[in-house]
C-alpha cells in the first residue's frame, strides 16, 4: 500500500516511508461492533499476547457506547504487530480500523484520560449523610457492602 492517500500515522504503522516509529505505541481502534464492551476486546486481544498497558473504551451518556478504542504498546514492535494483524479485518460484522492515536505513550493516554475523568467530577451525583457531602463511589461501596451484608437476612423469608 505504497498509497499517498493512506494517512500518514498509518503509513508509519505499515512501514512505509516517513520518520522512524521507534516511538509509535499508541493506536485507536474505529468500525467497532455497535455492542462491544472492553471485556469483549480483552477476551480478542488476550494479554500478554499482544503487550498492551493501556485500553480504553470510551462512554457517551448521549450516544451509547461508543465505536473505537484506545491501546497503548509497550513497544512499537507490537503497536506495529496489532496493526498488521487486525486492520482490515473483520469482527462481528464490522470491518475494525487501526489507526495512529494523536496522543502517544502510557503517559501520554493517562494523563489525557485523566483530565476528562476530572471534568466528568462535576457531573457525579452528590450523596450527603446527615449534611456532610461524601465521595460518591465510598457510598456506592458502602451501599454494595449493606446489601451483601443483609441478602443473607432475606433468604429465610
Amino acid at each position: 500500500p505504497n498509497d499517498e492517500r493512506v494517512p500518514l500515522p498509518s503509513r508509519l504503522l505499515l512501514g512505509l516511508p516517513g520518520p522512524p516509529t521507534t516511538w509509535l505505541t499508541t493506536v485507536i481502534v474505529r468500525c467497532l461492533p455497535p455492542r462491544c464492551q472492553q471485556s469483549s476486546l480483552m477476551a480478542l486481544w488476550p494479554q500478554p499476547a499482544w503487550s498492551y498497558n493501556f485500553l480504553h473504551m470510551p462512554y457517551s451518556c448521549h450516544q451509547r457506547r461508543r465505536r473505537y478504542a484506545f491501546l497503548n504498546f509497550t513497544d512499537a514492535a507490537a503497536a506495529k504487530r496489532f496493526f498488521h494483524r487486525w486492520d482490515g479485518s473483520t469482527y462481528n460484522g464490522s470491518v475494525i480500523q487501526v489507526r495512529a492515536s494523536k496522543n502517544q505513550g502510557l503517559e501520554a493516554m493517562v494523563a489525557h484520560h485523566r483530565s476528562i475523568m476530572e471534568n466528568l467530577k462535576r457531573y457525579t451525583p452528590i450523596v450527603f449523610v446527615g449534611s456532610e457531602p461524601v465521595d460518591f463511589s465510598e457510598a456506592v461501596a458502602d451501599i454494595d457492602r449493606w446489601r451483601a451484608g443483609n441478602q443473607g437476612a432475606h433468604a429465610g423469608d
